[in-house]
């Protein structure tokens, strides 16, 4: 059977990310938590049944945005830099490819991605402390969440630890690749500029080592 997909919109992911956590900072949030006659969790994109899956729901489609995210802005990166090629178009589209018989998750989305358009660009060369604390929590949370387990109970603390930590994550991306509202006319651009077709050789345009804003 064929399934008809596409890719999740770049700036989407980071809006519903910034909504989410615009939604868990308000008292409101908290106080529905703990009131055992509110039933459904308000995640002001979705209303869910039981409150703990729903925030694990939650936390699934965060982690989902920015692994969708980092691979929009290589796909920019390697636009603007006359480097995107067939090749690394396909590997994008299926990233576990760039892994070694050592490589994860983690390792595969915040290293081996950014790879493809600069070594520096890796988050354990870039950001040794925030590549730590990324390993740490793809193993004790990322993966158990993908793999059949959800949050049993949470506390504003520690949801308020997951956002600041994915927030940032967003911010080392900007650090190399800032995506603005303007991020379909960029990628019109990357598109453009670099047709994949085997024997089509385009030319580089000007200032083009990092993204900029037309």
């Amino acid at each position: 059977m064929e399934y008809h997909l596409q890719p999740i919109p770049t700036l989407n992911a980071r809006h519903e990310f910034e909504l989410y956590r615009k939604v868990t900072g308000k008292e409101k949030f908290w106080e529905e938590m703990l009131d055992c006659e509110v039933r459904d969790l308000n995640a002001g994109k979705f209303l869910w049944g039981n409150k703990q899956e729903g925030v694990t729901v939650m936390v699934q489609r965060v982690v989902l945005g920015i692994e969708s995210y980092i691979k929009g802005a290589v796909y920019i990166q390697l636009g603007y830099r006359n480097i995107l090629t067939k090749e690394k178009v396909e590997k994008l589209s299926d990233p576990f490819t760039l892994g070694g018989a050592k490589s994860n998750t983690a390792d595969v989305y915040f290293n081996r991605i950014p790879l493809l358009v600069d070594e520096k660009l890796q988050l354990r060369v870039s950001n040794q402390k925030l590549w730590k604390l990324t390993k740490e929590f793809y193993k004790k949370l990322r993966n158990p969440i993908f793999h059949g387990h959800f949050f049993s109970k949470i506390q504003k603390v520690e949801l308020e630890e997951i956002f600041t930590h994915f927030e940032k994550l967003y911010k080392w991306i900007d650090e190399w690749c800032p995506i603005s509202d303007n991020i379909n006319t960029m990628l019109k651009r990357a598109n453009d500029l670099h047709r994949i077709s085997d024997g089509v050789k385009v030319l580089r345009p000007a200032n083009s080592d990092r993204v900029q804003e037309p």
